[in-house]
């Protein structure tokens, strides 16, 4: 069973990549199915720095794991980034554990940041990126949207006469 789950994302050009941390604990003796993430395509994973072997079964990945014992998994992902006029989304995926949070590095300083189903409990601007600490509804996928602000530059007053 997961217990814990903390999730990193970075959004870039057009794709979005992260690395999901999930800690939690095996109760039964031997071979045991526990399953990890759904809705993610996957590009490593790895428990205790070792090459993670996995299932993917009903949309979802778990792994195989021999307990009764602890474990830490470290999964790298990616997710497309969906652009609109305006706006850009893309969806987390949604681990199985009993609490999840995360940090979400987007570009720029978007105007309004929208995590559904989720909390944002930090904000945060600097160097061109922003950054959004979440807590995350566990077995649920996060649709997280932002709208761009159009950066323009001021233009100087000009003296108008009218005759």
């Amino acid at each position: 069973m997961v217990g814990r789950a903390d999730l990193r994302a970075r959004v870039m050009s057009n794709v979005v990549r992260g690395t999901l941390q999930l800690e939690g604990e095996v109760f039964q003796r031997g071979a045991v199915k526990i399953p990890l993430i759904k809705g993610a395509t996957l590009l490593d994973a790895r428990a205790d720095g070792r090459p993670l072997p996995l299932l993917h079964e009903g949309g979802g990945h778990a792994a195989v794991l021999r307990g009764p014992s602890v474990f830490s998994v470290t999964l790298e992902w990616a997710a497309p980034l969906t652009p609109a006029p305006g706006r850009a989304s893309f969806v987390l995926p949604s681990p199985a554990g009993a609490t999840i949070s995360g940090s979400i590095d987007l570009p720029g300083d978007p105007a309004d940041v929208r995590v559904e189903p989720g909390l944002i409990t930090r904000r945060q601007t600097a160097a061109g990126r922003t950054t959004v600490d979440v807590t995350l509804q566990p077995g649920r996928p996060a649709h997280v949207s932002w709208s761009v602000r159009e950066s323009t530059t001021e233009t100087a007053p000009v003296e108008s006469r009218t005759l």
